[in-house]
């Protein structure tokens, strides 16, 4: 469903207790709970989280709870895709009844999904000071190109701003505004890159990684939008995948080496061999090139989303607006 009814003027009369930008700090719009997990979490676990949770990351924290990294949706795909295929493996001994003697075995496996949060979370975490600047966390948030800063004191985590907590303040008119740019077309929006229905997930994963970017518009070739595919698609894929397998096992095979009967079928391998058109999202909500800026956040905000594709007044896509250019007029 393409929504094409978004406001064109302003966002309304500004609200009296509304505040000038400056005089606003990361305190002020940072949400206090905060969802953390552990190092030793299992990504199987973690990808479980997320998707019950509806976030793209989280922070991590040690046993005293302290801060020690961050791991998103992104990390997850990228291993998944780098790892793929390559074998992690161990030597044991175990008595052999056949042999009747103890043998030394080993055994390879891509264990993505088993593996802990701490081998694939950024360490290098991008944090805030609760006292400083609204203009401060902005100007740090585009620098490093990210949709979200923890707020900490010395490893303690107080708060998390967001870009869109950000845009929440901009939706209520709690932030005054100053000679913004008035529509999206005031913006300076590069031409978005797309995916086609049948690309394949591993070249999808490709142009994320090279773009850094977490989403994609899919069109045919004759331009027409079919509907959007992100990183937290796939995530939310494997998910379920994972969900059934308690129920309905995926084929086994006996090994004669391992005396054992393990899982053949490799869940990350199949994934990066389909299709896009598998995967995306028909649901599309657009704005157009007259939109109004205020209600292109208020739009972000109620949809709980951190991009929307621009549409010309002939339906033809022209190019996608994301969270951290709209804060961008703010800085």
């Amino acid at each position: 469903m393409v929504l094409r009814d978004l406001g064109m003027a302003g966002g309304g009369k500004k609200r009296k207790d509304a505040r000038a930008l400056a005089s606003l700090t990361g305190a002020d719009v940072m949400i206090s709970e905060v969802k953390t997990v552990p190092q030793s979490m299992r990504v199987k676990d973690l990808i479980q989280l997320l998707a019950h949770k509806k976030v793209s990351g989280v922070p991590v924290v040690d046993e005293d709870g302290k801060l020690t990294g961050i791991i998103s949706e992104t990390d997850i795909v990228r291993a998944q895709a780098h790892l793929t295929g390559k074998d992690f493996c161990y030597t044991f001994y175990e008595y052999d009844p056949f042999a009747g003697q103890v043998g030394l075995f080993g055994e390879c496996s891509p264990k993505v999904l088993d593996m802990q949060v701490a081998d694939f979370m950024t360490r290098e975490v991008i944090t805030a000071l609760p006292q400083e600047s609204l203009p401060i966390v902005i100007r740090r948030m585009l620098a490093h190109g990210i949709h979200r800063l923890i707020v900490a004191e010395e490893k303690t985590i107080l708060g998390l701003i967001s870009t869109l907590d950000i845009l929440q303040a901009l939706a209520l008119g709690k932030i005054s505004l100053t000679e913004p740019p008035t529509k999206v077309a005031d913006l300076s929006l590069e031409v978005a890159p797309v995916a086609s229905e049948d690309m394949l997930i591993r070249e999808l994963i490709d142009i994320f990684a090279e773009k850094g970017i977490t989403g994609l518009p899919v069109i045919r070739e004759d331009g027409t939008v079919l509907g959007v595919v992100s990183q937290a698609d796939l995530v939310r894929q494997e998910a379920e995948t994972d969900r059934r397998r308690y129920k309905y096992p995926d084929f086994y095979g006996l090994d004669p080496f391992m005396k054992k009967v393990p899982l053949v079928r490799d869940f990350g391998q199949e994934v990066l061999e389909r299709r896009v058109k598998e995967f995306m999202n028909p649901r599309v909500i657009s704005v157009r090139l007259e939109t109004a800026i205020t209600a292109v956040a208020k739009t972000m905000v109620a949809e709980k989303v951190h991009r929307l594709l621009v549409m010309d007044p002939e339906g033809r896509l022209r190019s996608v607006i994301s969270t951290l250019e709209v804060i961008k007029t703010l800085a």
